[in-house]
């Protein structure tokens, strides 16, 4: 998994498939919570300071802070009817939850912020990248030139089938034809919209792991609804 060295230097862990189940939705609290704790504490990282949105494949981007520490990180408080979270406070760590869908971390260094996001392709043909970055924008209205973005592991074209309704709401250089399938590039799309919105392509890096071909990582696509949903997490040092 390609790591950029900005992100390094920020409080970062993925999980991977054998770390456990970490989404609510999909199994009993009480296992998601143990497998949790263990990769947090592994981490040397605070469970308690995590903020988590609920994911619900749409646009939402909620500002948080330390007031909303814990949201999410213990039960189903999250954050209600959001895929993205923005935060210029370092004493929170946010977390989403990835099983194919593309975790999407961008980072302004200059101002010490940071944003995440889970970006499926509802999402994504919504507006869930733009609203991240006007949500980090707003805070001093920096401009995406100060911004950094890592996408994190996702299922690549090789393996996305989709049907034509769906491919049809991407730009066609997101699409490949592959025999008599129709193959969606998530990653393509998200870096044509960075670019869309200023950011130079060279600050953006892909982890270049495709979920459902790297039996580590957690894929929907391969495993079906019962496969662990990974997490993503990411704090201001």
């Amino acid at each position: 998994m390609i790591i950029p060295d900005w992100l390094s230097d920020l409080n970062f862990a993925f999980s991977r498939q054998n770390d456990g189940q970490m989404s609510f939705k999909r199994t009993e609290p009480e296992t998601v919570i143990e497998n949790r704790v263990k990769f947090f504490n592994n981490r040397n990282l605070n469970l308690d300071s995590v903020v988590a949105g609920e994911i619900v494949h749409g646009t939402g981007v909620s500002l948080v802070t330390k007031v909303d520490s814990g949201r999410g990180a213990r039960n189903r408080t999250w954050i209600p009817k959001v895929d993205g979270l923005v935060t210029s406070d370092p004493g929170i760590l946010l977390l989403t939850t990835h099983a194919d869908c593309a975790p999407l971390i961008i980072y302004n260094p200059k101002h010490k912020i940071l944003g995440q996001a889970h970006a499926g392709w509802r999402g994504l043909v919504s507006g869930i990248v733009e609203n991240l970055i006007e949500t980090l924008n707003s805070i001093n209205g920096s401009g995406s030139g100060n911004l950094r973005a890592w996408i994190g592991p996702t299922i690549g074209a090789c393996c996305y089938e989709v049907d034509v309704n769906v491919a049809e709401q991407f730009p066609q250089e997101c699409c490949y034809l592959n025999g008599g399938s129709i193959r969606l590039s998530l990653v393509r799309f998200i870096r044509m919209e960075l670019e869309r919105l200023g950011f130079n392509p060279q600050l953006v890096t892909d982890s270049e792991v495709c979920t459902s071909c790297d039996k580590q990582f957690s894929s929907m696509r391969r495993d079906g609804i019962h496969t662990n949903a990974m997490a993503c997490v990411t704090g201001l040092p």
